[in-house]
């Protein structure tokens, strides 16, 4: 069974059940309703001209995404719509182009709702730095929704966005997919075009995708797992037509990391071993893998070093004078440059660049970025095994349900292995998708799967298998 809210739109707009003014004034009735949980920068859809879009309707007949209501992460630049990365520095920027995989989005004139909240330039993990405030969870408005791509998941669970586009650096949307019951999908790095995204580390930055099944994160594949000459990290996939090649597995194999479940709180153990076992009901075959543990812990400080450096860099001609909010009122570029920084970037995003400069200073680069790249080449080697002679891998999708807002804010969460294994993806530049699995306390807990590079086809397949077995209820977006 493929469940799919494409799907069922695109054929109530055929049978006329429906029309282009009623799915607009849907969005828009959402997202009023959730203004609280801060999840838009800038709203679109009252832009949107209903009636041209109804007399277009019958020369798209077969194409899926006409009328759908998605929404795009705001470091996607997007012609004549204000792209702030969430940063004072950008409040005002309009850019003069649109992003490729935006434009084909608009291409198939799916109705963009706006422009969605996140850390500054995506630099955290919480939904917390951002210049119009904290992005909130829709089960709990005290709690957090994951970051960097917090008002992407927002929308996503709460309808307003039957999809929505983003950029992950970590584990910036999978982790937000778990904490709010939603499919979370990453594909191959290089695969979908990051021409007119604002970067935060360029060897590691994934464009993809975040919807409520895994039917809808098919159809989107199709559209834009396009190759863009104009994007040097742009790559060819082999695999064609996702959604008509979607379907259920009979048998599978799924790779699990042996002993993993040591490191888990009691109640994300108990999650974890029952959605193991449900699979297993099911037919399947859950085989153990030894991974070095030390080697894992790890991930976390490999990712913060080459991150931090890369977005250092990336950042370092931000100085307010070709483009961004700039003090007129002081002399000299140095002075300019210091002034602009210092106001209009966010504390996070300044203590990072501060360790990215320390760690590209000098010897510190030879010393320190080399030698992580090194142990990026290793933990590539050592999780090799994850991925061979299976499915897919299987991890928790995040190492607890939402953390409370002022438990982050005071720094009273406990670090845990879990929470890095999701960059084992990124390093790797594989396909990795989080489905929800069950609720814990009345909040979602989801299930990371993985697969080799370019097996986008095979990831999805796995994934719609798993999720017709746990058939989670989407309460809050249903």
């Amino acid at each position: 069974m493929q469940k799919s809210r494409i799907i069922e739109i695109h054929n109530r707009l055929l049978a006329k059940e429906i029309n282009p003014s009623q799915i607009i004034a849907k969005s828009k009735e959402i997202i009023n309703n959730n203004s609280n949980l801060n999840s838009l920068i800038t709203e679109n859809i009252d832009s949107i001209n209903a009636a041209d879009l109804e007399k277009k309707l019958k020369d798209n007949e077969n194409n899926l995404l006409y009328c759908i209501p998605y929404s795009l992460k705001d470091n996607i630049c997007t012609k004549d719509i204000r792209t702030t990365g969430a940063s004072l520095f950008l409040e005002n920027y309009v850019p003069k182009y649109d992003s490729y995989v935006y434009s084909l989005i608009k291409e198939k004139n799916a109705i963009l709702i706006g422009k969605e909240n996140l850390d500054e330039f995506g630099f955290g993990g919480t939904g917390l730095n951002s210049f119009i405030g904290h992005a909130k969870n829709l089960y709990d408005p005290y709690r957090i929704c994951g970051g960097s791509s917090s008002g992407v998941a927002i929308n996503v669970a709460s309808g307003s966005s039957i999809f929505s586009i983003w950029a992950e650096t970590g584990d910036s949307i999978r982790k937000p997919a778990s904490y709010l019951g939603i499919v979370g999908f990453k594909p191959t790095y290089g695969l979908i075009s990051r021409q007119g995204v604002l970067p935060f580390a360029p060897s590691l930055d994934t464009v993809g995708i975040l919807t409520q099944y895994v039917s809808d994160v098919a159809i989107v594949a199709d559209t834009i797992i396009k190759f863009d000459k104009s994007d040097y990290s742009s790559q060819i996939s082999k695999e064609k037509n996702y959604f008509n090649n979607l379907h259920t597995l009979n048998s599978m194999t799924i790779n699990v990391i042996n002993g993993l479940e040591e490191f888990m709180s009691t109640q994300i153990r108990s999650a974890y071993l029952d959605s193991l076992n449900l699979i297993k009901e099911n037919g399947h075959k859950i085989v153990k893998i030894n991974v070095d543990m030390d080697m894992l812990r790890m991930l976390g400080t490999i990712y913060k070093i080459i991150s931090y450096s890369e977005g250092t860099s990336c950042y370092f001609s931000y100085s307010g004078i070709p483009f961004g909010r700039c003090n007129k009122s002081m002399s000299g570029y140095k002075n300019i440059l210091f002034e602009n920084r210092s106001n209009f970037f966010g504390d996070e995003i300044k203590r990072r660049f501060i360790i990215g400069s320390y760690i590209l200073n000098g010897e510190n680069y030879e010393k320190i970025f080399i030698k992580s790249n090194k142990y990026r080449t290793l933990i590539k080697n050592i999780t090799k095994e994850l991925f061979e002679n299976c499915d897919a891998f299987l991890i928790p999708g995040s190492s607890s349900i939402a953390p409370l807002i002022n438990d982050v804010i005071e720094n009273k969460m406990q670090k845990s292995i879990i929470d890095d294994l999701l960059l084992i993806a990124n390093f790797t530049s594989c396909p990795s998708i989080t489905i929800p699995f069950t609720k814990i306390n009345n909040l979602p807990f989801g299930i990371n799967l993985n697969c080799k590079k370019f097996n986008e086809q095979q990831l999805l397949n796995v994934a719609l298998t798993i999720e017709n077995i746990f058939k989670f209820e989407r309460s809050k977006n249903d």
